[in-house]
Protein backbone atom coordinates (compact mmCIF):
# COMPACT_ATOMS: atom_id res chain seq x y z
CA UNK A 1 0.00 0.00 0.00
CA UNK A 2 2.70 2.26 0.65
CA UNK A 3 4.61 1.30 -2.22
CA UNK A 4 1.50 2.18 -4.40
CA UNK A 5 0.61 5.94 -2.72
CA UNK A 6 4.34 6.47 -3.45
CA UNK A 7 3.62 6.01 -6.63
CA UNK A 8 0.88 8.15 -7.15
CA UNK A 9 2.34 11.17 -5.28
CA UNK A 10 5.68 10.79 -8.00
CA UNK A 11 2.93 10.52 -11.04
CA UNK A 12 0.55 13.84 -9.77
CA UNK A 13 4.14 15.59 -9.33
CA UNK A 14 5.18 14.89 -13.04
CA UNK A 15 1.85 15.86 -14.29
CA UNK A 16 1.89 19.20 -12.37
CA UNK A 17 5.13 19.40 -14.30
CA UNK A 18 3.76 18.76 -17.53
CA UNK A 19 0.90 21.14 -17.31
CA UNK A 20 2.98 24.25 -16.21
CA UNK A 21 5.20 23.13 -19.23
CA UNK A 22 2.08 23.82 -21.39
CA UNK A 23 1.02 27.02 -20.55
CA UNK A 24 2.19 30.11 -22.24
CA UNK A 25 5.06 32.02 -21.19
CA UNK A 26 4.45 35.41 -18.91
CA UNK A 27 5.22 38.78 -19.93
CA UNK A 28 7.92 39.57 -17.92
CA UNK A 29 7.85 43.96 -18.53
CA UNK A 30 7.44 44.90 -14.66
CA UNK A 31 4.39 47.01 -13.55
CA UNK A 32 4.33 50.88 -14.48
CA UNK A 33 5.44 53.04 -11.80
CA UNK A 34 4.34 56.00 -12.76
CA UNK A 35 6.44 57.67 -9.64
CA UNK A 36 9.14 57.40 -11.66
CA UNK A 37 8.33 59.14 -15.17
CA UNK A 38 9.23 62.26 -16.43
CA UNK A 39 6.32 63.78 -14.94
CA UNK A 40 4.96 63.41 -11.28
CA UNK A 41 1.30 62.60 -10.65
CA UNK A 42 0.78 62.68 -6.95
CA UNK A 43 -2.06 63.19 -4.21
CA UNK A 44 -1.17 64.96 -1.51
CA UNK A 45 -1.14 65.12 2.00
CA UNK A 46 -4.50 67.00 3.95
CA UNK A 47 -4.31 70.18 5.46
CA UNK A 48 -5.51 70.20 9.15
CA UNK A 49 -5.79 73.03 12.57
CA UNK A 50 -3.21 71.18 14.21
CA UNK A 51 -1.37 72.15 10.84
CA UNK A 52 -2.21 75.32 10.52
CA UNK A 53 -1.53 76.32 14.40
CA UNK A 54 1.05 74.05 15.41
CA UNK A 55 4.02 74.53 12.87
CA UNK A 56 6.27 76.80 14.43
CA UNK A 57 8.41 79.77 12.56
CA UNK A 58 11.64 81.02 12.64
CA UNK A 59 12.06 85.11 13.32
CA UNK A 60 13.94 87.87 15.32
CA UNK A 61 14.24 86.88 18.98
CA UNK A 62 12.95 89.26 21.47
CA UNK A 63 12.78 89.91 24.90
CA UNK A 64 10.36 87.41 27.67
CA UNK A 65 8.70 89.91 28.83
CA UNK A 66 5.05 88.72 28.99
CA UNK A 67 5.03 84.68 29.86
CA UNK A 68 2.87 81.74 31.68
CA UNK A 69 4.29 82.19 35.67
CA UNK A 70 1.87 79.07 37.09
CA UNK A 71 -1.32 77.09 36.82
CA UNK A 72 -4.46 77.41 38.81
CA UNK A 73 -2.30 73.83 40.30
CA UNK A 74 0.83 74.93 41.09
CA UNK A 75 2.95 73.48 42.79
CA UNK A 76 1.50 70.26 42.05
CA UNK A 77 0.73 70.71 38.44
CA UNK A 78 3.51 72.09 36.25
CA UNK A 79 2.39 71.38 32.85
CA UNK A 80 -0.75 72.53 31.23
CA UNK A 81 -3.11 71.47 28.31
CA UNK A 82 -6.65 72.72 26.79
CA UNK A 83 -9.26 73.73 29.42
CA UNK A 84 -6.36 74.45 32.07
CA UNK A 85 -6.26 77.73 33.78
CA UNK A 86 -3.00 79.48 33.61
CA UNK A 87 -1.29 82.74 35.07
CA UNK A 88 0.18 85.24 33.06
CA UNK A 89 2.69 87.57 33.94
CA UNK A 90 1.14 90.08 32.04
CA UNK A 91 -0.22 93.46 31.51
CA UNK A 92 -2.90 95.51 29.31
CA UNK A 93 -4.36 92.27 28.05
CA UNK A 94 -8.61 92.75 27.76
CA UNK A 95 -10.64 90.15 29.41
CA UNK A 96 -12.09 88.02 25.97
CA UNK A 97 -9.39 88.39 24.02
CA UNK A 98 -7.12 85.60 22.85
CA UNK A 99 -3.28 85.56 22.86
CA UNK A 100 -0.57 83.15 21.51
CA UNK A 101 1.85 81.12 23.57
CA UNK A 102 5.04 80.42 22.30
CA UNK A 103 8.26 79.14 23.07
CA UNK A 104 11.91 80.17 21.84
CA UNK A 105 14.24 76.79 21.48
CA UNK A 106 17.43 75.84 21.91
CA UNK A 107 18.57 73.49 18.91
CA UNK A 108 20.19 70.50 20.81
CA UNK A 109 21.62 69.32 17.83
CA UNK A 110 26.02 69.60 18.04
CA UNK A 111 26.42 68.33 14.43
CA UNK A 112 25.20 69.74 11.36
CA UNK A 113 24.60 67.38 8.43
CA UNK A 114 24.50 69.79 5.73
CA UNK A 115 27.22 72.12 5.07
CA UNK A 116 26.05 75.55 6.24
CA UNK A 117 23.33 75.13 7.99
CA UNK A 118 24.06 76.33 11.49
CA UNK A 119 24.65 79.45 9.55
CA UNK A 120 21.67 79.84 7.48
CA UNK A 121 19.45 80.83 10.35
CA UNK A 122 21.67 83.79 10.78
CA UNK A 123 20.34 85.70 13.87
CA UNK A 124 17.05 84.56 13.50
CA UNK A 125 14.98 82.45 16.53
CA UNK A 126 13.32 78.95 15.87
CA UNK A 127 10.14 79.47 18.06
CA UNK A 128 7.70 76.66 18.75
CA UNK A 129 3.70 76.99 18.67
CA UNK A 130 3.02 75.72 21.82
CA UNK A 131 -0.97 76.66 22.60
CA UNK A 132 -3.35 79.79 22.42
CA UNK A 133 -5.26 81.25 25.20
CA UNK A 134 -8.52 83.39 25.89
CA UNK A 135 -7.98 86.10 29.05
CA UNK A 136 -10.97 85.72 31.75
CA UNK A 137 -9.41 88.72 33.84
CA UNK A 138 -6.56 91.04 34.32
CA UNK A 139 -5.53 91.90 37.71
CA UNK A 140 -3.56 95.69 38.39
CA UNK A 141 -0.20 93.96 39.31
CA UNK A 142 0.43 92.93 35.38
CA UNK A 143 -1.04 89.28 36.57
CA UNK A 144 -3.86 87.86 34.38
CA UNK A 145 -5.75 84.92 34.66
CA UNK A 146 -6.49 83.07 31.30
CA UNK A 147 -7.81 79.65 29.79
CA UNK A 148 -6.04 76.82 27.69
CA UNK A 149 -8.30 76.84 24.44
CA UNK A 150 -6.13 74.23 22.49
CA UNK A 151 -2.24 73.23 23.15
CA UNK A 152 -0.44 71.61 20.47
CA UNK A 153 2.27 70.52 23.40
CA UNK A 154 2.10 70.70 26.84
CA UNK A 155 2.53 74.70 28.24
CA UNK A 156 5.43 75.02 30.80
CA UNK A 157 6.41 77.74 33.26
CA UNK A 158 8.56 80.12 30.89
CA UNK A 159 6.48 79.94 28.05
CA UNK A 160 6.11 83.42 26.24
CA UNK A 161 2.96 85.15 25.62
CA UNK A 162 2.15 86.96 21.63
CA UNK A 163 -0.66 88.35 20.10
CA UNK A 164 -2.74 85.97 18.57
CA UNK A 165 -2.98 85.91 14.78
CA UNK A 166 -5.52 84.08 13.12
CA UNK A 167 -4.62 82.11 10.55
CA UNK A 168 -6.47 80.72 7.74
CA UNK A 169 -6.69 77.72 5.61
CA UNK A 170 -5.12 78.59 2.41
CA UNK A 171 -6.60 77.30 -1.18
CA UNK A 172 -5.18 73.75 -1.00
CA UNK A 173 -5.18 70.89 -4.01
CA UNK A 174 -5.54 67.78 -3.77
CA UNK A 175 -3.72 66.55 -6.90
CA UNK A 176 -0.49 67.89 -8.04
CA UNK A 177 1.79 67.07 -11.39
CA UNK A 178 5.00 68.26 -11.77
CA UNK A 179 8.62 67.79 -14.11
CA UNK A 180 10.48 65.39 -12.32
CA UNK A 181 13.25 66.95 -14.22
CA UNK A 182 12.82 70.74 -14.02
CA UNK A 183 14.68 71.81 -17.31
CA UNK A 184 14.97 76.13 -15.49
CA UNK A 185 15.43 76.88 -12.15
CA UNK A 186 12.43 79.39 -10.82
CA UNK A 187 12.99 82.97 -10.03
CA UNK A 188 11.90 83.17 -6.82
CA UNK A 189 14.43 79.98 -4.90
CA UNK A 190 15.57 79.32 -1.42
CA UNK A 191 16.23 76.86 0.87
CA UNK A 192 14.85 74.35 3.55
CA UNK A 193 16.81 75.85 6.59
CA UNK A 194 15.59 74.14 9.05
CA UNK A 195 12.50 71.68 10.58
CA UNK A 196 9.78 71.62 13.15
CA UNK A 197 11.48 69.90 16.19
CA UNK A 198 15.06 69.74 14.55
CA UNK A 199 14.54 67.46 12.23
CA UNK A 200 16.97 66.29 9.68
CA UNK A 201 15.06 63.90 7.16
CA UNK A 202 11.77 64.41 6.67
CA UNK A 203 8.88 63.21 4.55
CA UNK A 204 4.95 64.36 3.75
CA UNK A 205 3.08 66.27 6.35
CA UNK A 206 6.40 67.56 8.05
CA UNK A 207 6.80 71.01 8.76
CA UNK A 208 9.95 72.99 6.90
CA UNK A 209 11.40 76.95 7.59
CA UNK A 210 12.29 78.70 4.49
CA UNK A 211 15.17 81.24 3.97
CA UNK A 212 12.38 83.86 1.92
CA UNK A 213 9.67 84.94 3.17
CA UNK A 214 6.89 88.16 2.70
CA UNK A 215 9.52 90.26 1.75
CA UNK A 216 10.07 88.36 -1.54
CA UNK A 217 6.46 88.35 -2.01
CA UNK A 218 5.12 85.23 -0.18
CA UNK A 219 2.28 84.03 1.56
CA UNK A 220 -0.01 81.42 2.32
CA UNK A 221 -0.95 78.91 -0.34
CA UNK A 222 1.65 79.57 -2.42
CA UNK A 223 3.56 76.20 -3.52
CA UNK A 224 6.94 75.62 -3.74
CA UNK A 225 9.09 72.39 -5.44
CA UNK A 226 11.74 70.85 -3.94
CA UNK A 227 14.51 70.03 -5.76
CA UNK A 228 18.30 68.57 -5.38
CA UNK A 229 20.94 68.57 -7.29
CA UNK A 230 24.58 66.28 -7.64
CA UNK A 231 26.76 68.87 -6.54
CA UNK A 232 28.97 68.35 -3.36
CA UNK A 233 26.52 70.84 -1.16
CA UNK A 234 23.63 68.76 -1.82
CA UNK A 235 24.80 65.95 -0.02
CA UNK A 236 25.58 65.78 3.41
CA UNK A 237 28.81 65.20 5.57
CA UNK A 238 28.93 61.80 5.52
CA UNK A 239 27.70 60.98 1.73
CA UNK A 240 29.65 64.22 0.61
CA UNK A 241 32.63 61.98 -0.49
CA UNK A 242 30.49 59.87 -2.58
CA UNK A 243 30.54 62.41 -5.42
CA UNK A 244 34.02 61.55 -5.93
CA UNK A 245 33.47 57.77 -6.85
CA UNK A 246 33.68 56.98 -10.56
CA UNK A 247 30.93 53.62 -10.08
CA UNK A 248 33.19 52.54 -13.72
CA UNK A 249 33.20 48.85 -14.21
CA UNK A 250 36.26 46.42 -14.11
CA UNK A 251 35.22 44.94 -17.57
CA UNK A 252 34.62 48.16 -19.42
CA UNK A 253 37.71 49.01 -21.71
CA UNK A 254 36.79 52.71 -21.96
CA UNK A 255 35.55 54.03 -18.31
CA UNK A 256 34.81 57.34 -18.40
CA UNK A 257 35.73 59.55 -15.56
CA UNK A 258 32.69 62.44 -14.51
CA UNK A 259 34.98 65.25 -13.31
CA UNK A 260 33.21 66.58 -9.68
CA UNK A 261 33.39 70.31 -11.93
CA UNK A 262 30.40 68.60 -14.02
CA UNK A 263 28.16 67.42 -11.49
CA UNK A 264 26.49 71.05 -11.54
CA UNK A 265 25.54 70.65 -14.97
CA UNK A 266 23.20 67.28 -14.43
CA UNK A 267 19.62 67.52 -14.31
CA UNK A 268 18.38 68.46 -10.62
CA UNK A 269 15.79 66.23 -9.87
CA UNK A 270 12.41 67.21 -7.71
CA UNK A 271 12.11 65.07 -4.13
CA UNK A 272 8.89 66.49 -2.95
CA UNK A 273 6.36 69.68 -2.59
CA UNK A 274 5.36 71.87 0.01
CA UNK A 275 2.93 74.52 0.70
CA UNK A 276 3.63 77.72 2.62
CA UNK A 277 1.03 77.77 5.63
CA UNK A 278 2.49 81.59 7.11
CA UNK A 279 5.07 84.18 6.52
CA UNK A 280 7.36 86.35 7.98
CA UNK A 281 9.55 89.20 6.84
CA UNK A 282 12.15 87.04 6.11
CA UNK A 283 11.15 83.31 6.58
CA UNK A 284 8.25 81.18 5.89
CA UNK A 285 6.60 78.06 7.49
CA UNK A 286 5.53 75.31 5.26
CA UNK A 287 4.33 71.71 5.10
CA UNK A 288 5.57 69.17 2.44
CA UNK A 289 2.78 67.70 0.56
CA UNK A 290 4.20 64.70 -0.53
CA UNK A 291 7.74 63.19 -1.01
CA UNK A 292 9.56 60.80 -3.40
CA UNK A 293 12.37 60.02 -1.16
CA UNK A 294 13.64 61.98 1.90
CA UNK A 295 13.21 65.38 2.25
CA UNK A 296 16.59 67.18 4.19
CA UNK A 297 17.31 70.41 5.55
CA UNK A 298 19.23 72.02 2.82
CA UNK A 299 17.68 71.39 -0.16
CA UNK A 300 16.74 74.02 -2.59
CA UNK A 301 13.28 75.09 -2.82
CA UNK A 302 11.51 76.61 -6.07
CA UNK A 303 8.45 78.87 -6.11
CA UNK A 304 5.76 77.31 -8.63
CA UNK A 305 3.84 79.37 -11.06
CA UNK A 306 0.60 79.62 -9.76
CA UNK A 307 -1.57 77.22 -11.34
CA UNK A 308 1.10 75.30 -12.81
CA UNK A 309 0.40 71.75 -11.53
CA UNK A 310 -2.77 72.20 -10.48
Amino acid sequence: MRRVFSMLVTFLAIMAGYLAAQQPPQALLPARDRTMGAVIDQPLHPLSHSDLYCAGYIARPTKLEQFVMAGMNTPYQNRFTAGNHIFLKAGGLTPGARVGIVRQLNDPNRFYPFPGEGKTKGNNQVYADVAYATIIEQRADNVAIARLDFSCDEVVVGDQIVPFTARSLPAYRSHSRLERYPAAAAQVSGQIVAARDFEQYLGAGRKVYLSLGAKQGLKSGDYFRIVRGYERRDFDVADANVTRSHGVDDTQKLPVHLPESQMAGLPRRVVGEAIVLSTQPGSATAMITFALEEVQVGDRVELEAAGASR
